[in-house]
Order: structure tokens, then sequence, then C-alpha cells
């Protein structure tokens, strides 16, 4: 799994739950964790402010936590990776979260999108294919 998709999925997650009244304190200390750890790379970049108000909505800031988190490199941290991957377990600990963005693909492929509110339209021309001789 690509390092940038687990820990995004992690702090949505723990975004989406940190915002619930019943939220365990292990949780929210994980998470808290997380995005200190985060917060350490966004630091001092255009994308510091990325994590303000993500508990309010957390998908709705999906694609703009990935962006950061890959320009700023944090997947390569160890730290981020295991308090990610920390936070997951205790969220998530029959790993469903991540299944979902698990793809394999084999054989030819022309396009490809994967998301769960993804829609894509694809136009191929068949005039341009080498006509048999």
């Amino acid at each position: 799994m690509d390092p940038v998709t687990i820990i995004v999925a992690a702090l949505i997650a723990g975004a989406a739950e940190a915002a619930k009244s019943t939220v365990s304190d292990a949780i929210k200390s994980g998470y808290e964790k997380l995005k200190g750890a985060i917060s350490t790379h966004l630091g001092g970049t255009p994308h510091a402010q990325v994590l303000d108000g993500i508990e309010r909505a957390p998908d709705a800031k999906k694609a703009e936590v990935a962006t950061a988190v890959r320009a700023t490199d944090a997947a390569s941290d160890p730290a981020v990776m295991d308090a990610a991957r920390a936070l997951l377990q205790q969220i998530d600990p029959d790993g469903q979260l991540l299944k979902r963005y698990s793809l394999e693909v084999k054989g030819n492929v022309y396009g490809l999108v994967q998301g769960e509110h993804a829609s894509v339209t694809m136009n191929f021309d068949t005039d341009d294919k080498p006509k048999p001789t």
C-alpha cells in the first residue's frame, strides 16, 4: 500500500472519529500524535494550514491532505508512518478502510480511476490504431 494513502486514510479516519463525542482517549491521542507528526513537515510551507478545520469536513480535505503529504515528503518520516499505522489499527483493526483502496491491475490498462466518488469519461479513437494488412 502506498504510504501517502495510508497516511491520508489514517488522518481522515482519525479526524472523523475525533469529531464524535464518544471517541476513546486512545484514538484521540493517536490522532493528535499523527496530526502533530504531519504538522512538523507542513510548518513553513504553503501547506501549513491544511489540517485546520479537518475535523469539520474530513472527506472534503482528502485531496488537499494527500497533496500536502506528497509535497512535504512526510511519508518518508518513520514517525509519521508509525503514527498512521497505529491509528488505523485502533480505528480499523480489520483493515477494511485500506482494503477498499487496494487495487490489482492485470493486462492492458488504457485508463484507471479509483475513489469513492470517482467519475471518468474515456473516449478511445480506434482510427489511430494500425490497420491489419
